[in-house]
């Protein structure tokens, strides 16, 4: 057993690239959020620290907390009248205004769907989908740079991104286990928008491709 120390750091992205190798070895539940459209990248520094450490603190992450339904229907009616007139200037206003949380999923009232997690199927409510990738350590800075070059061309365009908490960085150790990775990795967590209509394509849908 044992208690981790968690502290958050907020930073422009402009050295990313640079920064993202060392960071993983300096903390041992490392991990980053990536905000590509505002350069803007929050480093987590994540330590095992001993039982006897003050302090008891909860981590109660964001997305994961119950929110109001009717805050969650505005939010993909909103979301999805942007995606059908390619509205990116009020997608990437979006990316500034948050939902308002009340508590964890796990902890939430019973309260007739008064308040919901927001996949909940039941509610209309968030419904994105959700792509990940390793990239060798030994080359994820150029990869960062690849990203950044993307919003050079076009500023806009990964602003769905950033509302769905950015691109997550989380560093992966090379394993001679079944399925283990054969040399030290980034995993790219990238969630965005997803129609209900499976062939209606997405706002700047190729610069995610790329």
């Amino acid at each position: 057993m044992f208690k981790r120390s968690i502290t958050y750091l907020r930073k422009n992205d402009s050295d990313l690239g640079d920064q993202v190798v060392g960071f993983g070895k300096q903390h041992e539940f490392a991990d980053v959020l990536w905000y590509p459209s505002q350069h803007k990248a929050v480093y987590r520094m994540d330590d095992r620290v001993s039982l006897n450490t003050p302090g008891n603190g909860f981590f109660d992450f964001i997305p994961f907390r119950a929110t109001s339904s009717l805050e969650l229907a505005i939010t993909r009616t909103t979301e999805e009248n942007q995606e059908s007139t390619r509205d990116a200037d009020g997608k990437c206003s979006s990316v500034q205004k948050p939902p308002s949380s009340i508590r964890g999923c796990l902890d939430s009232l019973e309260d007739a769907r008064i308040t919901a997690c927001a996949w909940d199927p039941r509610i209309k409510g968030e419904f994105f989908h959700q792509t990940t990738f390793s990239i060798s350590l030994s080359v994820a800075k150029n990869f960062i740079q690849d990203v950044k070059k993307l919003v050079e061309i076009e500023p806009k365009a990964l602003c769905g991104v950033d509302i769905y908490n950015g691109i997550l960085l989380r560093y992966v150790t090379a394993s001679s286990a079944y399925l283990g990775k054969q040399e030290n990795a980034i995993d790219f967590d990238i969630t965005y928008y997803r129609s209900k209509d499976p062939m209606a394509p997405r706002l700047y849908q190729g610069y995610l491709k790329k």
